[in-house]
C-alpha cells in the first residue's frame, strides 16, 4: 500500500482534477480512474507508470484506496 496515500472524505474527492490514483493493495494494479464516471482508464503493476497515465489522461496523481473508490462510487450512484 502507498505510504503517501491521502484519505480524503468525499465531498473533497469532489473536487478531485479529472480523477485519481487508486492503491487496490499488494499484488494488485493500480487504478487511473476518471472523477465523473469513475472509469478505470489504466492500470499499472508500479506506481511510477500509474502517475505517467495520470498525468497523460489529466488525472491528479492523488492516491485513495480501493475501499475509498467504492465509498466514492457507491455515493455517486445515489445521486
Amino acid at each position: 500500500m502507498d505510504t503517501n496515500m491521502k484519505e480524503m472524505n468525499l465531498e473533497e474527492m469532489e473536487m478531485a482534477d479529472g480523477g485519481y490514483i487508486v492503491d487496490r493493495g499488494i499484488l494488485d494494479y493500480y487504478w487511473v480512474v476518471n472523477d465523473t464516471d469513475g472509469k478505470v482508464r489504466a492500470t499499472s503493476f508500479f506506481k511510477g507508470p500509474a502517475n505517467h497515465y495520470a498525468d497523460f489522461y489529466g488525472v491528479s496523481r492523488e492516491v485513495i484506496s480501493e475501499a475509498k473508490y467504492n465509498e466514492w462510487m457507491e455515493q455517486k450512484k445515489q445521486k
